[in-house]
Formats: structure tokens, C-alpha cells, sequence
């Protein structure tokens, strides 16, 4: 008796878990169209040029994980230049 009631509880668990999944598929391209473009309230003072300093750090690992070499870029980047254009400078390893 403890067996059954045990495997009814368990199909039953089992049957509440996979009915309750949520469909994900949407998610993707809702995050993608967000952060796309800009929202549309918001309003660029383009009227110089904006300047940015920036740095990545790119760290590299093996199949296993561990850590093989780490790198770090960075350079300066620009906006809002004449005719829209934007550029990047002094961009180093």
C-alpha cells in the first residue's frame, strides 16, 4: 500500500511539474527588440561630440574551465561626430 500511494504522489508530482512549464520561446527576440534601439522618449544632446573611455577584459579558458590567459583592450571612443560618424582611437592590448 505505501508503494502505490508512494507512486501516486510521484506521477502526480511529475504531471504538475511539466504542466506548469512555461513556453520561453518568445523571450528571445523581446529581449533582442530591446535592446536594439533606444527608447523612444528618450532625447540625445548630440550637439558635440561625446567621448568615452572604455575597457574589456576577455578571459580565456579550456574545456575544463581553468583560466589560460586573461587580456585586457582598451580605447577611446567617440560620437557624434559630423555626418553621424563615430570613431575609435588609441585601442590597445
Amino acid at each position: 500500500m505505501k508503494i502505490r500511494s508512494f507512486m501516486a504522489v510521484t506521477i502526480q508530482l511529475m504531471v504538475a511539474m511539466c504542466a506548469s512549464g512555461q513556453d520561453h520561446r518568445g523571450r528571445g527576440a523581446a529581449a533582442d527588440d530591446y535592446l536594439s534601439h533606444l527608447p523612444r522618449s528618450l532625447r540625445l544632446q548630440e550637439n558635440r561630440p561625446h567621448r568615452y573611455l572604455f575597457t574589456c577584459d576577455y578571459y580565456y579558458l579550456d574545456t575544463l574551465g581553468n583560466l589560460t590567459r586573461k587580456e585586457r583592450v582598451t580605447g577611446e571612443y567617440t560620437r557624434g561626430l559630423p555626418q553621424g560618424k563615430a570613431r575609435f582611437r588609441q585601442a590597445r592590448a
